[in-house]
């Protein structure tokens, strides 16, 4: 990938500098489709499912008892009796079959496509940030969106990770990395790249900002 090449040679450029850059791969995770996967009633462990509606581009479910189990996973936001779900919580919970979806006005019950639909109309790339979302999920890690980046992550551990999503044939830059990398040191977090390229597929790679002094090169 042009791009992550380029970052590469900047580490090995500027060797002989204050400061440099280097990335780690970290691992690879097998090739995802591009269409949105069937539903599916969870991974074969019966699970309650809690009814959930879309109203006004927002997904959520009534606070009842059920749903702390919901809160206690690290999905939603607790807002008055409403735990509201990003888009990608929603998705992910409706793929595993944890929530049925129903349009508020209408009752109509919404599909996953549907719903990838609805989100896709001001977010175009949110279903290949959502493939990032759910390989983070299935690893264990409690992800939540950021600011800066796209995900912070956390739950293996003390560490938090931040999140930066890279496209094959999308721009990225040694000053956009450097500013990130900056953040993560003052945010005192790890800074992670997920790169996805064409065929979807994901490789996660460890940014680590090293220090060299002119008299040890």
């Amino acid at each position: 990938m042009k791009n992550l090449l380029d970052m590469c040679r900047f580490t090995f450029k500027q060797l002989r500098t204050s400061q440099t850059y280097t990335i780690k791969k970290v691992y690879k995770h097998p090739k995802y489709e591009y269409l949105p996967p069937r539903d599916v009633a969870g991974d074969g462990i019966l699970m309650e499912t809690f009814y959930a509606y879309y109203s006004d581009g927002t997904v959520y479910t009534p606070y009842a008892e059920g749903v702390t189990d919901l809160l206690e996973r690290g999905f939603g936001t607790l807002k008055g009796k409403k735990l509201i779900l990003s888009p990608y919580e929603c998705f992910f919970l409706k793929e595993k079959g944890r929530i049925s979806v129903v349009e508020k006005k209408t009752g109509r019950s919404l599909s996953l496509k549907e719903l990838v639909r609805e989100y896709s109309r001001k977010r175009r790339e949110i279903w290949i940030k959502y493939l990032v979302y759910r390989d983070l999920r299935e690893r264990g890690y409690i992800v939540r969106e950021a600011s800066k980046v796209d995900f912070e992550i956390h739950g293996k551990g003390a560490e938090r990770r931040l999140i930066s999503i890279v496209y094959e044939g999308g721009e990225a830059n040694i000053k956009e990395l450097e500013a990130l990398q900056r953040y993560a040191a003052e945010q005192r977090k790890e800074l992670v790249l997920a790169v996805i390229d064409r065929r979807t597929d994901l490789v996660y790679y460890s940014v680590e900002e090293m220090i060299f002094n002119k008299s040890q090169v």
